[in-house]
């Protein structure tokens, strides 16, 4: 009986962990914006100086703006980047900026690749 309630436990709190990863609003855009928090000439914007980044330094950023988050936003910024697929395949060099805007939480969530060497590695230098 307790082999039988642990394994119940255990399945309920697996289940409680796994946050729902919203499927993205576009699916070639570096912004994903929830709820409005941009309008569309800015997100335009950013996504432009986003994708240019990423084609001259092969770093993919993604901005996810949400309302709320169910549990620990870092969490869910590892989840929503290993889901998305966000950098180049293979190489685990994405990043992803999370931003919970009515909890006001930000969470920078970065591949393997960039976390070892965030800043060197991930963000170079551009000269606009």
């Amino acid at each position: 009986m307790k082999k039988y309630l642990y394994i119940v436990l255990c399945l309920i709190t697996a289940t409680g962990l796994a946050q729902s990863v919203p499927k993205k609003l576009f699916e070639n855009r570096a912004v994903q914006d929830y709820v409005g928090l941009l309008n569309e000439s800015q997100q335009q914007a950013l996504n432009t100086k986003l994708i240019q980044y990423a084609d001259s330094t092969s770093t993919g950023i993604v901005i996810a703006i949400v309302s709320d988050v169910e549990d620990d936003i870092n969490f869910q910024a590892a989840q929503m980047l290993s889901q998305w697929g966000v950098g180049q395949k293979g190489k685990d060099n994405g990043v992803l900026l999370l931003m919970a805007v009515n909890q006001r939480k930000i969470a920078i969530s970065t591949g393997l690749w960039c976390g070892k060497g965030f800043t060197n590695r991930c963000f170079k230098p551009t000269h606009h």
